[in-house]
């Protein structure tokens, strides 16, 4: 069986995994059981606003993040240390004031025995992606209300065309009305004129 890198290059290992660590576009840190930070990767420490990864180091990690998303970080932590790994999104600005909104995954860390020993964070920057979502859903928001009101203006419209017919429909019958009232009214007028002392005398 092959031996594995670490097996081969022992002395290497650390340098190797440090370059790894440093060259990574991802956020990387390494915490305590706690939740304490042990290790920040630069591409971490900038992103938190720290002048070098060390100064974040001994910080709560779970403190660094707004209130409305401290309860899911913290609830990730809990997992990692009942020994699951968890997965959340949360927002969180950059050192800059940049917003940011970023795909979180924790693991918990184990040594050879299977015991815990640190928590591993990683984030990933995925704001572009976020956006897109969120301008589509927008989107679709948008083209369902412009449905709703054609389809109100639709039945506002039939309802009218609807009432307008009812009167064309009716027209006939009121014009037979209206020319049997008149026809009634000279037949009467004609027998009025007839039995006047006027008719008679003249």
């Amino acid at each position: 069986m092959p031996k594995t890198f670490l097996a081969r290059f022992p002395a290497d290992a650390g340098d190797v995994l440090s370059a790894i660590l440093t060259n990574s576009r991802d956020c990387i840190k390494l915490l305590n059981v706690s939740g304490d930070l042990e290790f920040v990767n630069a591409n971490a420490a900038a992103a938190l606003g720290a002048d070098a990864p060390e100064h974040m180091l001994g910080t709560q990690w779970a403190d660094l993040w707004p209130e409305e998303n401290r309860r899911q970080v913290v609830a990730a932590l809990k997992a990692a240390q009942r020994g699951q790994p968890a997965r959340f999104e949360g927002y969180l600005r950059t050192a800059q004031g940049e917003p940011r909104w970023w795909d979180v995954s924790i693991s918990p860390v184990s040594d050879s025995t299977g015991e815990l020993t640190h928590i591993l964070a990683i984030s990933r920057d995925v704001t572009g992606q976020i956006n897109t979502r969120l301008n589509d859903r927008l989107r679709r928001e948008e083209a369902e209300r412009e449905a709703d009101f054609a389809g109100d203006v639709a039945r506002e419209m039939r309802h009218r065309l609807k009432n307008q017919l009812a009167v064309v429909g009716r027209s006939p019958s009121c014009w037979r009305a209206t020319a049997k009232a008149r026809t009634n009214w000279r037949s009467s007028w004609k027998t009025s004129w007839s039995r006047s002392p006027a008719r008679r005398i003249s």
